[in-house]
C-alpha cells in the first residue's frame, strides 16, 4: 500500500510541471477534401506503411449501399499526399465491388451475419430485434515495421444498440497487415471467455488507443474511463510476438511486470489519442481532445515512462456553432514539419445535413 501511494504522489508531483514547448501560431487550413461517397464519419488515425499515408475512420455513413447493402459502416480507410500541399490534402478511397469504399477491418462471419439480421428494411422492420444492433470494429493505432514490411492495427471491438450513445466496448485487439494491396486479417486471439477475437478484454485497458514502435517493441497506451477521467497505463511487446498475450508486459510505475494487475496510470488522457516523438521538443508527445470540452491538450515526457508532463492547451475547436464538444482531435505526426516545429492535426464536426460531417486541418506552429 505505502508504494502504490508512493508512486501515485509522485505521478501527481510530474504531472503538474507544465509539458515541453508553447504554441506560437494556429490556423485552421479547412477541410479534408473526401469523396462525396463518404457523407460523414469520425476519427481519424494516421499511419505510414509501405510509402502510403493510410487514414482509418470510425463509423462511416456512405452515399452508396457497399457490397453488403449498408449505408452505415463501423470504418473506412483513405489514402492522402504524404505532404500537406497547398494549405489541404485530398483523401482518396479505396472501394468495394459495389463502388462504395472499403472497410479496412472486415466483419467476421459471425458479426456480418448478427448485422444482416438487424439491418433495418425499406418496410422499417428487421429479420430480429432490436432493429440496428451491429457489431463495430473501430481503429485504434496503425504501428508499421518496415524491416519486417508488416503492419499491425489495433482497434476495438464495440456492440451497439439503437439509439444515441448505446455502444459499449467488449475488448482490444489487432489485426496484421502484410500487404498494402490487400486488407488486414483479424485472427482469433482465444483469450478472453466471451470474445475470442480479442486480446485484451472488456475489463482490462483498451491497449493500442495509441501505440509506436521503438527497439524492436510496440509500446501502447490503454485508457479506460473512470468518473469523468481517463487514465492510461502503458504495456509494451516485441514486434513480433505481438500476437501472444502472454508476451506482454506492464509499466508498474518503475519497472516491467508480466502482471497486468501491476500496471500503474501514467497520466490522464482520453479514450482517443496519440503519441509520437517530436525531434523539435526532444520529448515525447501525447494529444487528445480533453473530455467534454472543445480543448485540444498535450503532454510531453521524456521517455514513454514518464514523467509525464501535466496538460496544456494546444488550441480549442472551431465547431461553427455545430453544438456539442470535439472528441476526436488526433496529431498526423508523419505529416509534421521542420522536425516537429509544425504539427498537423484533425477533428471532427457536424456539418448540414443528416449524419454530415467533415474533418477540420489545422496547423500548429510551435516556439
Amino acid at each position: 500500500m505505502r508504494t502504490r501511494l508512493a508512486l501515485a504522489v509522485l505521478v501527481l508531483a510530474a504531472c503538474s510541471r507544465g509539458p515541453a514547448g508553447k504554441v506560437a501560431k494556429v490556423e485552421e487550413l479547412g477541410a479534408l477534401q473526401q469523396s462525396p461517397l463518404i457523407v460523414g464519419r469520425d476519427g481519424a488515425e494516421t499511419a505510414r506503411v509501405w510509402g502510403q499515408e493510410v487514414w482509418a475512420f470510425g463509423d462511416t455513413f456512405l452515399s452508396v449501399p457497399n457490397a453488403q447493402g449498408f449505408n452505415f459502416v463501423s470504418n473506412t480507410f483513405s489514402i492522402s499526399a504524404t505532404a500537406v500541399i497547398d494549405g489541404g490534402l485530398a483523401l482518396a478511397d479505396r472501394l468495394d465491388d459495389a463502388g462504395a469504399p472499403l472497410s479496412l477491418f472486415q466483419p467476421t462471419s459471425d458479426e456480418l451475419a448478427v448485422d444482416l439480421a438487424h439491418q433495418q428494411l425499406p418496410d422499417g422492420g428487421c429479420l430480429e430485434t432490436p432493429c440496428g444492433q451491429r457489431w463495430a470494429t473501430w481503429p485504434g493505432a496503425i504501428v508499421f515495421d518496415a524491416d519486417a514490411g508488416t503492419a499491425l492495427a489495433f482497434y476495438g471491438l464495440v456492440t451497439a444498440a439503437p439509439g444515441d450513445f448505446n455502444f459499449q466496448g467488449v475488448g482490444q485487439s489487432m489485426a496484421m497487415w502484410s500487404s498494402f494491396d490487400a486488407l488486414p486479417t483479424r485472427p482469433a486471439f482465444n483469450v478472453c471467455a466471451d470474445q475470442p477475437m480479442a486480446l485484451f478484454c472488456q475489463d482490462e485497458p483498451s491497449f493500442g488507443s495509441a501505440a509506436v514502435e521503438q527497439d524492436g517493441f510496440i509500446f501502447a497506451f490503454g485508457c479506460n474511463k473512470r468518473g469523468f477521467n481517463w487514465p492510461c497505463k502503458l504495456a509494451r511487446v516485441p514486434f513480433a510476438q505481438a500476437q501472444q498475450r502472454s508476451a506482454w508486459q506492464f509499466w508498474n510505475g518503475s519497472d516491467w511486470s508480466s502482471k497486468l494487475g501491476d500496471a500503474a496510470e501514467v497520466f490522464d488522457g482520453a479514450s482517443i489519442l496519440n503519441v509520437s516523438f517530436n525531434a523539435h521538443l526532444g520529448q515525447w508527445l501525447v494529444v487528445y481532445s480533453a473530455p467534454l470540452s472543445n480543448d485540444v491538450k498535450y503532454r510531453t515526457a521524456p521517455k514513454l515512462t514518464g514523467e509525464w508532463s501535466g496538460e496544456a492547451t494546444l488550441f480549442t475547436t472551431d465547431r461553427q456553432d455545430a453544438g456539442g464538444t470535439s472528441y476526436d482531435a488526433l496529431l498526423h505526426s508523419e505529416l509534421s514539419e521542420d522536425d516537429g516545429r509544425i504539427l498537423y492535426v484533425t477533428f471532427s464536426r457536424p456539418t448540414p445535413g443528416w449524419f454530415n460531417s467533415e474533418f477540420a486541418l489545422v496547423r500548429i506552429t510551435l516556439e
